[in-house]
């Protein structure tokens, strides 16, 4: 059963500005636990809107337990996004859903990153 479906849109000049800025704050904040190149701001894009849309199909928003650090976005072999759960995150999960499965997809233009989350209890 489907309990939440969040999708997010982002600019990617936004982010990119904010990235040059505050480098070092912005990976500390958001993507410590993340497999991806710190230096790729386009994919630093992608994961921070796959975050935003995981906190939305929550209903949460970005407080706890959902913090984008609780959030960590990776990549199979084939390059699918997979998304994994951390600590307080993935117990509060539990708690509420027993079982539970997290479906991500990110596309993404020049201009924008766009990803839709789908949370569906097992």
């Amino acid at each position: 059963m489907i309990v939440g479906h969040g999708v997010d849109i982002l600019e990617k000049n936004r982010f990119i500005n904010l990235f040059h800025k505050y480098p070092s704050k912005i990976i500390d904040k958001f993507f410590l636990y993340d497999n991806v190149d710190r230096t790729d701001v386009s994919s630093l894009s992608n994961n921070f809107s796959a975050k935003e849309a995981f906190s939305k199909a929550l209903g949460l928003g970005f407080r706890y337990p959902s913090y984008p650090n609780s959030i960590a976005i990776k990549r199979n072999n084939l390059g699918k996004p997979l998304i994994t759960l951390r600590k307080e995150l993935h117990e509060y999960m539990i708690e509420k859903y027993h079982n539970y499965a997290i479906h991500l997809t990110i596309s993404d233009t020049k201009y924008l990153s766009i990803s839709s989350v789908i949370i569906e209890q097992i």
